[in-house]
């Protein structure tokens, strides 16, 4: 089993990807909506769906939605709170599901693979999977926002339905090869009940839209936040959208 499939375990799903905060969910819908030019009906594709916090929401306000996730848990926990997505348990690199009018990889759902040419996989699974004109938004760590606001060590406690978790994150830069290297571990009653160690690739900002231009997208376009904002190097998060011409 590959970090990727081990890390995305309950704790996390518990801890971090059950969204409590319905306004901050609106937020992020809104968002979505304008920037990928979507109305009611529209087919749109959830990129590393996870347990379908956004694309449940997103199919009781009539849009059509897809989902794929690589992890059996989140696809079976998103089954079972809806029966008006279409969900797929399968690997994004691979996946295609053809005329979708716009597509969102929310929440760094990109960089967990080891070379570039496999995380570049997901971009052109988008673009294949997309109708003329179609739209996609990859969101993803901003390089420089990371630099900029570095913290090697966060705690966190989260009230959850198997009770308080506290959650640690020791995170170290490896520059050479610009990964971010990060510890988690969680625990229950002051014992640890899981522990994984992440790698995910960081892009620069500038590698993100050669490789949108790579795969064919144009208009492109690069955000900090979900208020519009041009990307900035204080920006935690950059945000890269596309068109399919």
């Amino acid at each position: 089993m590959s970090w990727v499939q081990a890390f995305h375990d309950e704790f996390l799903m518990h801890t971090l990807l059950i969204r409590k905060d319905r306004t901050d969910l609106e937020k992020d819908i809104s968002f979505l909506t304008k920037a990928l030019r979507i109305g009611n009906g529209s087919l749109v594709l959830d990129q590393c769906c996870g347990i379908g916090s956004i694309a449940i929401p997103l199919s009781k306000r009539g849009f059509q939605v897809v989902g794929v996730d690589i992890t059996p848990l989140y696809i079976e926990n998103a089954k079972a709170k809806s029966s008006t997505c279409e969900l797929y348990c399968e690997d994004a690199r691979t996946f295609t599901y053809p005329n979708c009018d716009g597509i969102f990889n929310w929440w760094t759902g990109f960089g967990y693979f080891s070379t570039d040419e496999e995380n570049k996989k997901l971009i052109e699974q988008a673009f294949s999977s997309l109708r003329s004109g179609g739209t996609y938004l990859l969101d993803i760590p901003n390089l420089s926002g990371i630099l900029r606001n570095f913290r090697p060590t966060m705690h966190s406690t989260h009230q959850t339905e198997m009770g308080t978790i506290t959650l640690k994150r020791t995170t170290i830069m490896d520059l050479y090869h610009s990964r971010m290297e990060k510890e988690w571990v969680y625990r229950k009653d002051g014992v640890i009940c899981a522990q994984h160690h992440t790698s995910v690739r960081i892009y620069g900002s500038h590698e993100i839209v050669s490789m949108f231009q790579e795969v064919g997208f144009s208009d492109i376009t690069l955000l900090g936040n979900r208020e519009g904002s041009p990307l900035s190097l204080d920006h935690l998060r950059c945000i890269c959208i596309g068109r399919k011409p």
